[in-house]
C-alpha cells in the first residue's frame, strides 16, 4: 500500500545529542546530531539515521544550557500560515 500523507502534518519529535560547542566572537555555536544507538532510539532512528542541526546563540545564559554529549528532545510542530516568515522563501 502505498503511503499516504496525513491531510494535517503531525508533530515529530526527534532526540539530539550535543556534538560540539564552539565559541566565536559573536557568540557560541551548538552543534546537534541524531541520537542513533541504544535499543530505545532503534525503531526512529531507522528512518532518520543522519543529519545536524547548528544554532548560534548570542546569549550566554541560554548557551550556557548546552553541554557536549547531553542529549536533548526537538519537537518539530508547523507554523500555522499566519505565522509564517519569509525566511528560507526562494532566497
Amino acid at each position: 500500500m502505498p503511503f499516504i500523507a496525513p491531510t494535517d502534518p503531525r508533530p515529530v519529535r526527534a532526540k539530539v545529542y550535543v556534538a560540539g560547542i564552539n565559541i566565536a566572537q559573536y557568540g557560541t555555536e551548538v552543534v546537534m546530531r541524531p541520537v542513533t544507538r541504544g535499543d530505545d532510539n532503534k525503531q526512529w532512528s531507522a528512518a532518520t539515521p543522519s543529519g545536524e542541526i547548528k544554532l548560534q546563540i548570542a546569549n550566554k545564559v541560554a548557551a550556557d544550557n548546552f553541554a557536549p554529549g547531553q542529549e536533548w528532545y526537538l519537537d518539530m510542530i508547523p507554523v500555522p500560515a499566519e505565522s509564517v516568515g519569509q525566511e528560507g522563501m526562494g532566497d
